[in-house]
């Protein structure tokens, strides 16, 4: 009976410290991520924090970024609900839908026609947005409350562009 107990113990302390080991390596969630200006997000390790750059060692290689083009760095963690917000809007402005519709309206209907593009811009995540890099968190209320203030601006902007160019033209 002792020697049952006994190999029973040793049994247990000789692979609690492999199952601890295969267990931290295959959770995700203690990769690193950094999402760039242009809301491209590199997940990996850092390994460098540089003055000007980040090293990523991620399933591709070895990768530098410049700390210029970043916008968020997530180490070992969950992405933050502001995170998701901040993808959100960088996708908002990228994947705004009409925007040469925008332009048109500000340039023929001028300041009024870019306020009514502003104020009722209203967008959801698009199919390009939902199919991109963030379709994990696409359902999230923060990023889609970020995506809805990305497009706004980007449509509003655009029809603001519109009603600038009608100037230009005007005072030539």
């Amino acid at each position: 009976m002792k020697k049952i107990i006994l190999s029973s113990i040793l049994l247990i302390l000789v692979s609690s410290p492999a199952w601890a080991i295969n267990k931290t390596d295959n959770n995700p969630s203690t990769e690193d991520i950094i999402i760039t200006n242009n809301g491209m997000t590199i997940k990996g390790h850092i390994t460098k924090f540089g003055n000007n750059s980040f090293k990523v060692n991620t399933s591709e290689g070895l990768v530098k970024v410049s700390n210029n083009d970043v916008v968020i760095v997530s180490i070992g963690q969950d992405l933050t609900d502001m995170e998701k917000f901040r993808l959100g809007q960088l996708d908002g402005k990228r994947y705004a839908k009409n925007k040469v519709g925008n332009w048109a309206t500000g340039f023929f209907f001028s300041i009024i026609g870019t306020g009514i593009v502003y104020l009722t811009s209203n967008q959801l995540p698009s199919h390009k947005a939902m199919l991109g890099a963030n379709k994990p968190i696409v359902d999230d209320l923060n990023y889609m409350m970020g995506y809805e203030k990305g497009a706004k601006k980007t449509s509003g902007s655009m029809a603001l562009y519109g009603t600038l160019t009608w100037l230009i033209l005007l005072l030539l």
